[in-house]
Formats: structure tokens, C-alpha cells, sequence
């Protein structure tokens, strides 16, 4: 199943985000961002419907800085 949701505290290793479906620790999701390939993740940590993933693989910096550059000009 595929979910649109909120992430925050978005980093090269990984982000904080608010889940539909509350997951074990330990699981695999993948999260989209944009046009970027699906990212492979694991739960680290859940509280409640919030928690934290980890990037199986971290987001490459220079793919990672012009990815808010993108964020921050939709917010604009």
C-alpha cells in the first residue's frame, strides 16, 4: 500500500514522519521524494502514529542538496 505523509527532520540518513499504519520496529518501508527513485528504510523508532526511519542507503549529498532547494521553492 502506498501512503502520502508528512516527513520532518529530513536529513541524508533518513527523516521523521507520522505513519497511517502504525509499523514494528525493524521493518522495511520505501519513501518516495519526488522524482527520486523509492528509498529502502527501516524503523528505528515508533511512538504512537510518529516515528523514525533510517536510509538503507544514505541520499548522495549533492542529490540530497538540490532535493531542498526543490522543497524550499515549493514552499515559497
Amino acid at each position: 500500500m502506498n501512503f502520502a505523509v508528512e516527513l520532518h527532520d529530513l536529513s541524508e540518513r533518513g527523516c521523521r514522519t507520522e505513519f497511517v499504519e502504525r509499523p514494528r520496529i525493524g521493518e522495511i518501508l520505501w519513501v518516495k521524494l519526488g522524482e527520486l527513485a523509492p528509498i529502502e528504510s527501516t524503523v528505528r523508532w515508533v511512538n504512537g502514529f510518529q516515528g523514525g526511519l533510517e536510509f538503507n542507503r544514505p541520499i548522495h549529498s549533492g542529490v540530497f542538496e538540490d532535493l531542498l532547494l526543490r522543497i524550499d521553492g515549493l514552499q515559497e
